[in-house]
């Protein structure tokens, strides 16, 4: 097999090609496996989390997921349709419209182009453009269909729709709550210009969480979809760019495939 131990194949060609993602399948397992294998090797601390609850953190997800990604509705339409009936791929340039001159060629790549790389992207797009629509469909292919290329060896999605991130919670913390990943938050003083402060950090065991989030994706060879950079709550909208931008910098063997609306 091209796919690297000790992950489990995405797609076995045994089982047939499944409408509605069955939890006890193998994706579940394998991704159960990566998250248990990972906690187990890195958690210091006397309660663990343990199999049950990690699956069941994990079924969730990955069934959102899969939820999510099934309709698409337009503006104009009456009411949701289905997305592996209703829409195709989108043929999208390699860069943005105010990078591209007039007379010059533009690259251009098709959805699947996203999975066969190690490169992080931005869709960026006008309102409508398919944006978040091709996000549906790549997490539909990475959980329903068999890979296409030797290099798409990518394992699980991991979606966090970034307008739903509270007005205080952060995007390590979507990320492990999605993997079940155990966490806590502490409170460090330190001195600034004289004043004492108090701030607020979230730690996966003795690891910072931010950490333990970019170890487990690469670990896992996952892709993260963030859906809507531009719709970050104003609230934390700096500290979850920082993040994204660390996680950016530190991904290899994971990737990330953000959206965007053009000039956002």
């Amino acid at each position: 097999t091209r796919f690297r131990p000790p992950l489990v194949l995405r797609w076995n060609p045994a089982i047939p090609r499944y409408h509605a993602l069955p939890m006890q399948g193998v994706l579940v397992t394998a991704a159960v496996d990566l998250a248990t294998s990972f906690i187990k090797a890195r958690f210091r601390g006397p309660s663990p989390p343990d199999e049950p609850t990690i699956r069941a953190d994990v079924e969730r997800h990955l069934r959102e997921a899969l939820n999510w990604s099934s309709r698409v509705q337009f503006y104009g339409m009456n009411r949701a349709e289905e997305t592996e009936t209703t829409t195709i791929a989108l043929q999208l340039h390699a860069e943005p419209r105010r990078f591209r001159g007039r007379r010059t060629q533009s690259e251009l790549q098709n959805e699947v182009d996203l999975l066969t790389n190690d490169r992080n992207y931005v869709l960026l797009g006008d309102p409508g453009a398919g944006k978040t629509t091709t996000i549906k469909r790549l997490i539909r292919r990475l959980l329903l269909e068999p890979p296409t290329a030797a290099s798409d060896d990518f394992q699980i999605p991991i979606l966090i729709r970034l307008r739903e991130l509270g007005s205080t919670a952060g995007l390590s913390a979507a990320i492990a709550l999605a993997v079940g990943l155990p966490f806590d938050e502490r409170v460090r003083t330190d001195s600034e210009g004289g004043r004492i402060v108090r701030k607020h950090e979230l730690w996966f065991s003795n690891i910072r969480l931010e950490t333990a989030v970019i170890e487990f994706l690469n670990s896992a060879k996952a892709v993260l979809f963030l859906d809507g950079l531009d719709e970050i709550p104003s609230a934390i909208r700096k500290a979850v760019i920082r993040e994204i931008t660390s996680l950016a910098l530190n991904v290899s063997g994971s990737k990330i495939i953000a959206s965007c609306r053009t000039g956002d």
